[in-house]
């Protein structure tokens, strides 16, 4: 996708997704809709299937008390789909060849995941009360793990996502008065402002050299924008630059494939009559664009 908004329509979801995240070859989607139904996209043949159904929800309800399913994702070789399921991850192959099965829990909290580094550990959140008292984890992805809490939020967290190397979380949060994007490295718990006058939904590149987030609007469309961040023993990040338009779409969710550097985006288009079905775009060679246009500071 270019700076004016050109996308290249790759199909439409059965449904709206209120989560959406791609495998790292590009090749396939997950995603969450309205109803707690958990559906895979092949982007290749433009066919879904659906990994978690609504009876599932529904026994999970039974079982924990609340229907609550959360964040699928593609584990780094594209093989299985973990998820949330109340106080539980849960893992289930990617093209629903056996059941679903849990790998660990946690006690009394709400179990969220959100990431992985570039070696397979998972990185995610555990919320009290719904939203508040966010503890950040990580874990192995193996069955019986137990979650090692590595930093504490205040305010609301609305993602984390754990850079390639493991060292730090990028983490949009409200714990400064609005939604912005901060820094946090694992090892000393010192904070770094990303984002300044609003930012939600950070995202980083394959090398960690970058970190990507959503400019959120209200009048006008969004945007994505892009820092670099450089490491020599402090972390710094450059002042963000403003690249692509939110142009099209009334609300979007956004990811970005590691091993291709491609972000899809699901969201729904407007057209004379108003709304539509919700649909999944790819970006691609957009970043060669944005370098040209507004290069990083030397």
């Amino acid at each position: 996708m270019t700076l004016d908004g050109t996308f290249t329509l790759l199909g439409e979801y059965p449904a709206s997704m209120d989560t959406l995240a791609v495998s790292n070859d590009a090749g396939y989607a997950v995603g969450l809709d309205s109803n707690d139904m958990i559906w895979s996209y092949d982007l290749v043949r433009g066919t879904s299937q659906v990994l978690v159904s609504a009876e599932d929800a529904d026994a999970l309800a039974a079982a924990q008390g609340r229907r609550y399913f959360a964040n699928p994702l593609f584990t780094p070789d594209g093989r299985h789909v973990v998820y949330g399921a109340g106080g539980k991850l849960m893992r289930i192959a990617a093209d629903r060849s056996g059941p679903a099965e849990e790998l660990f829990g946690v006690e009394n909290r709400i179990l969220v995941p959100d990431s992985f580094t570039a070696d397979g550990t998972l990185a995610g959140r555990l919320l009290e009360n719904g939203v508040s008292g966010t503890q950040a984890f990580v874990s192995a992805l193996e069955p019986g793990a137990e979650p090692e809490i590595v930093a504490q939020f205040r305010g609301f967290v609305e993602t984390i996502r754990i850079s390639p190397d493991g060292r730090h979380v990028a983490y949009s949060s409200d714990e400064s008065g609005a939604a912005e994007v901060f820094l946090r490295a694992l090892g000393t718990g010192s904070t770094l402002p990303i984002s300044a006058g609003g930012g939600v939904d950070p995202r980083w590149s394959a090398d960690g050299s970058q970190l990507y987030f959503v400019i959120p609007r209200t009048s006008d469309p969004s945007s994505l924008a892009v820092v670099d961040i450089t490491d020599d023993g402090t972390v710094a990040a450059s002042p963000p630059r403003e690249s692509v338009a939110r142009v099209a779409f009334v609300s979007w969710e956004y990811e970005l494939a590691a091993a291709t550097g491609q972000f899809l985006v699901a969201g729904w288009m407007l057209d004379e009559q108003g709304p539509r079905t919700q649909e999944i775009r790819v970006v691609t060679e957009w970043f060669d664009d944005l370098s040209r246009r507004a290069p990083a500071p030397r």
